[in-house]
């Protein structure tokens, strides 16, 4: 893996939880399906889309966070 994406998944392992990371990168940086991540990852294809819903949300918060200027909690 080139340095730039390992800093990439490294950085969003530091960001979200294990599961949420790995169906992020499986799903976004591979461009598996849901069931495709799912078969990699050992699990339901609706375990790895809620890990999708849970990190979008987690995302959304930081970049939110992020943007108000605020120091995280």
């Amino acid at each position: 893996m080139p340095a730039d994406r390992q800093e990439r998944a490294d950085h969003l392992h530091r960001l979200l939880p294990a599961d949420q990371a790995d169906a992020v990168l499986l799903h976004q940086g591979l461009r598996l399906s849901a069931a495709g991540a799912a078969a990699l990852m050992g699990t339901a294809p609706e375990v790895v889309r809620a890990s999708l819903a849970r990190a979008r949300r987690a995302m959304s918060h930081i970049a939110a966070v992020a943007a108000s200027g605020l120091p995280p909690r």
